[in-house]
C-alpha cells in the first residue's frame, strides 16, 4: 500500500473540540490529487454515506445535507428519472414497493455491506462494526453475511461489547449517549494509527474524525458549546 509521507505531514492536527480545518469539497479535492488510483477507490466507497444521504433528501423534496461526494446533485436526480443509471443498492431503494422506513433501512444496510465485503482496510472495517454497534441499539439492522465479524479487532470488540453497553446505561438522552459513544470512536481511532504515520489508514482516520467533528461542529452550532464540553469532562475512556 502507498505511502503518503508529504500529505499526512502537512495535516493539520485535530481536536474534538474544534471547528473541522477543511470545507468539504476542499477535503475531498485535496485526498483525491494525493491517492492512488486504488486508494481513491475506497476513498470513493467511503464517501458514499455522502451520497446515500443526499439522495434520501432529493427523493423527499429536501435540500440535500452536504456538498457532492461521488454524484452531483444532477447525477442524484438523474437516479430519480432513471434508477437503473444509480448503483445497484440504490437502485433497489429507489424501485422498492417496501414501507418507506424499511426501504431506507435497507439502503442503508446494503450500503455497509457494500463497504466491507470491497474495502479490506481493517481500521475501516472496526469502525463500520462500531457504527453498526450503536445503531443496532436503535433499529432492527441485521447484515445480510455476520462473517465479517471474525475480521474485526479484539478492541473494537471490547468497545461494542462492553464498553457500549455502559454509556448507553448512563443516559436516556441520544444527543448525549452519540456524543458519549462518538467521543470512545474519537480515542479509538487515534490509538489505532499511534504507529501508522504515513499510510492509507492514517488518511481513513482522519477523514473518519473530520465527519466526527462536522456532525457535532453543526450540533454545537444550533445547541452552543455545552454538551461537548460537559461529555468531554465526564467520559473516561
Amino acid at each position: 500500500m502507498a505511502k503518503y509521507y508529504s500529505f499526512v505531514s502537512g495535516l493539520p492536527q485535530l481536536k474534538w473540540d474544534s471547528k473541522p480545518p477543511f470545507e468539504f469539497s476542499e477535503w475531498i479535492a485535496l485526498v483525491r490529487s494525493y491517492l492512488t488510483k486504488d486508494d481513491n477507490e475506497i476513498f470513493s466507497s467511503v464517501l458514499l454515506i455522502y451520497d446515500i444521504r443526499n439522495l434520501v433528501s432529493i427523493k423527499k423534496g429536501e435540500k440535500p445535507p452536504h456538498e457532492p461526494a461521488n454524484f452531483t446533485y444532477k447525477d442524484l436526480e438523474g437516479f430519480l428519472r432513471q434508477p437503473s443509471m444509480a448503483l445497484d443498492f440504490m437502485e433497489r431503494f429507489l424501485i422498492s414497493e417496501e414501507d418507506y422506513d424499511d426501504a431506507l433501512e435497507m439502503l442503508y444496510i446494503d450500503y455497509y455491506d457494500n463497504i466491507l465485503k470491497k474495502v479490506r482496510l481493517p481500521i475501516l472495517k472496526d469502525y463500520i462494526y462500531l457504527e453498526l454497534a450503536l445503531l443496532r441499539t436503535q433499529s432492527k439492522i441485521q447484515l445480510k453475511n455476520e462473517a465479517y465479524k471474525k475480521e474485526i479487532s479484539a478492541d473494537a470488540l471490547h468497545i461494542a461489547e462492553n464498553k457500549l453497553p455502559d454509556i448507553l446505561s448512563q443516559t436516556s438522552d441520544l444527543k448525549k449517549m452519540q456524543a458519549n459513544y462518538d467521543l470512545v470512536l474519537w480515542d479509538f481511532l487515534s490509538e489505532r494509527i499511534a504507529c501508522r504515520h504515513w499510510s492509507m489508514e492514517v488518511i481513513i482516520a482522519y477523514h473518519l474524525k473530520l465527519m466526527l467533528l462536522e456532525k457535532w461542529h453543526e450540533i454545537r452550532t444550533a445547541d452552543g458549546d455545552s454538551l461537548l464540553e460537559e461529555i468531554s469532562m465526564e467520559v473516561n475512556i
